[in-house]
């Protein structure tokens, strides 16, 4: 019996996130969530899901505090379409505004403090989509020069430019994007898709994504003369982190506020029935010592 409601609240929660925009589904929290702590920040919902105020606090050594309340209006259908952001209790003092938008079928597509970046989104999903959806020559190889998205300004420029990109997409003997690289002044990185895992390298950033056919992230490594910062990913059946191996030498040492620049450690995670993460446990494989991290939840 309490395998059938674990799969039940599984098969609910899984829905939750899929149909709705609520912060709780932002959050990735599960369930009639009321209030819920984690990494000195403390959030308190409505009974639909919405934030009504949160105690948040930055993450670094300088501890900084402070306090939002939050208001939302939805449209016609009962969809969420802004929320404002504000510092005082009396919705005075904005400190911020949130849009959202919806797909075909009603779930949240994005969510978004602004319309405009300066950056566009280039992830492995949209370039499968561009330059991977219909089946090309085997084992050949494109290139395409294009003007960027990205405006760029030398020193010696008095008016600002559009550079011009490269893309090179490399195709595997079945004729399908096997790996994609954009090079511009500003932007230089390429990603290979393997059976089940992508790779994602910034060149010029030495950064390394791993991520599987699922979108979970498997690694990630930083390594940049003497500094180094390497993260591993272990999932359940469920789709729930259930590990992390962490190691930094040196990470960020040019920083004046970094919380861990030297560390060896696992982490596993903890969940309760509405698959929430509750706790933490971090070995230190250095010191043999374990720490203890609860995160606090309560349901209405």
């Amino acid at each position: 019996m309490k395998y059938i409601v674990s799969l039940f609240l599984l098969f609910i929660s899984a829905n939750l996130l899929a149909t709705d925009a609520t912060d709780v589904s932002i959050m990735h929290l599960n369930g009639p969530v009321k209030s819920y702590s984690k990494d000195r920040e403390t959030f308190h919902f409505d009974r639909s899901g919405n934030l009504t105020h949160a105690k948040r606090s930055t993450k670094v050594d300088v501890i900084v505090s402070w306090d939002e309340y939050y208001t939302h209006t939805f449209d016609e259908n009962g969809k969420r379409i802004r929320t404002y952001v504000y510092k005082d209790s009396t919705c005075k003092g904005q400190r911020n505004e949130i849009g959202y938008d919806y797909n075909e079928d009603g779930t949240l597509k994005e969510h978004h403090a602004t319309r405009f970046s300066m950056f566009p989104e280039w992830n492995w999903k949209n370039i499968l989509s561009e330059y991977g959806k219909k089946k090309h020559k085997p084992n050949s190889v494109t290139k395409k020069v294009h003007k960027a998205d990205t405006i760029f300004c030398s020193c010696k420029e008095k008016q600002p430019r559009r550079c011009k990109d490269t893309t090179y997409c490399s195709y595997n003997e079945k004729g399908e994007l096997a790996l994609y690289k954009r090079i511009s002044p500003l932007i230089c990185y390429e990603i290979s898709f393997g059976e089940d895992t992508i790779t994602s390298i910034q060149l010029n950033g030495y950064f390394t994504y791993v991520t599987n056919s699922k979108d979970q992230l498997l690694e990630f490594s930083q390594i940049y003369e003497d500094e180094a910062n390497i993260e591993r990913y272990k999932y359940n059946e469920q789709g729930l982190l259930v590990e992390k191996s962490m190691y930094r030498k040196n990470y960020r040492k040019g920083m004046i506020f970094w919380g861990i620049r030297n560390i060896d450690c696992v982490i596993t995670y903890k969940y309760d029935s509405w698959n929430n993460l509750v706790g933490e446990e971090w070995y230190h494989k250095d010191t043999k010592k374990t720490d203890i991290k609860n995160y606090p939840i309560e349901y209405y």
